[in-house]
């Protein structure tokens, strides 16, 4: 089995991101997107990550079962 250090150089030379920096520009692969298809990629990467860690995935809950209301709690902007 390989080290920590054999793993850790492995990532180093295999990795393929790059730093962004708070309010950069959409890269092009992107830009073209919506903000609701981007919403959508989110919501798919989140499934796969949530499959591929052994979770099973939730039966839907029927409409009738969703909470009536929506509370706001606090509000940060004044204090509370």
């Amino acid at each position: 089995m390989p080290s920590s250090d054999d793993r850790a150089a492995f990532r180093r030379t295999h990795w393929e991101g790059a730093p962004i920096e708070a309010g950069a520009p959409k890269r092009d692969l992107y830009a073209s997107l919506s903000p609701a298809q981007r919403l959508a990629a989110l919501a798919a990467l989140n499934r796969r990550a949530w499959l591929a860690a052994g979770h099973a995935t939730p039966p839907p809950l029927p409409r009738a079962d969703w909470p009536g209301e929506v509370f706001e709690i606090g509000d940060r902007g004044r204090g509370g």
